[in-house]
């Protein structure tokens, strides 16, 4: 691979990222990790303790009641809430740098003062072999 190949993919990603960051809403991604057990002498459970990683990240369009044919060409089966497109640069810029291995059980969103869960993902726009938005369907808890 040459670099002025990948300097265009950077430059896309980073393109993408600026217009989802200007025209989108701010959602707040929340990730929890894995718990860690502590036990103490006897061997017998303690504690459990989580972390939470949180940020904040644009998504464009942004759409409510997404109807069927919208989730078809965003490349969603499944019926949810929320449809909106995030920059896969948002992602790995908040260390997600490989958004499909991350699990989605953990992480939930937060918009306009509601909660949501990752119903369904996709990606949308390659440019190449990058993947420039990733989609979710997004269910309210």
């Amino acid at each position: 691979m040459t670099i002025g190949v990948q300097c265009e993919r950077d430059d896309a990603l980073r393109d993408v990222q600026a217009l989802v960051t200007e025209y989108g809403m701010p959602v707040e991604v929340h990730v929890r990790t894995e718990g860690d057990v502590r036990r103490d002498e006897y061997g017998s459970i303690k504690s459990l303790s989580t972390s939470e990683l949180v940020f904040t990240i644009g998504a464009y369009p942004y759409t409510h009641s997404p109807s069927s044919r919208q989730l078809e060409k965003a490349g969603l089966r499944e019926e949810c809430d929320l449809l909106i497109y995030t920059a896969m640069k948002d992602w790995i810029d908040h260390g997600i740098t490989d958004p499909w291995a991350f699990d989605v059980e953990r992480c939930t969103i937060a918009s306009d003062g509601m909660r949501f869960k990752i119903r369904e993902r996709s990606h949308q726009s390659e440019f190449g072999d990058v993947e420039l938005y990733m989609v979710l369907g997004l269910k309210r808890i």
